[in-house]
């Protein structure tokens, strides 16, 4: 639910374009993970090319927060269609987190 909800946020109030709302790193605040309260942080190196992590900015304000960090490196994967109501232009994507493409037909 947390990867979905951040692409929302992304595409639709940040204004990010839908590829980049997909591909943007993932943070999940977990209530209880191992036993306790833990923040996972997204930390991989795709095989087909890039590196996705969550920034140092980002990480250390969530440090100064109180947030107990785990690297992960899986948040979840993300399809996504959107419709440009000005234009009527259709954009779909696939995350590529799981290859870029699609695995149904």
């Amino acid at each position: 639910i947390s990867a979905v909800t951040g692409v929302i946020i992304n595409h639709l109030f940040l204004g990010m374009p839908l590829f980049e709302s997909i591909v943007y790193p993932r943070v999940h605040d977990q209530l209880i993970y191992h036993g306790s309260a833990t923040t996972t942080v997204e930390n991989d190196q795709l095989e087909q090319g890039p590196r996705i992590h969550v920034s140092n900015r980002t990480r250390s304000a969530l440090l100064e927060r109180g947030h107990r960090l785990v690297d992960v490196d899986y948040e979840g994967t993300v399809q996504a269609v959107s419709v440009d109501l000005e234009t009527n232009e259709m954009t779909a994507v696939s995350d590529v987190r799981k290859g870029g493409y699609p695995a149904g037909y």
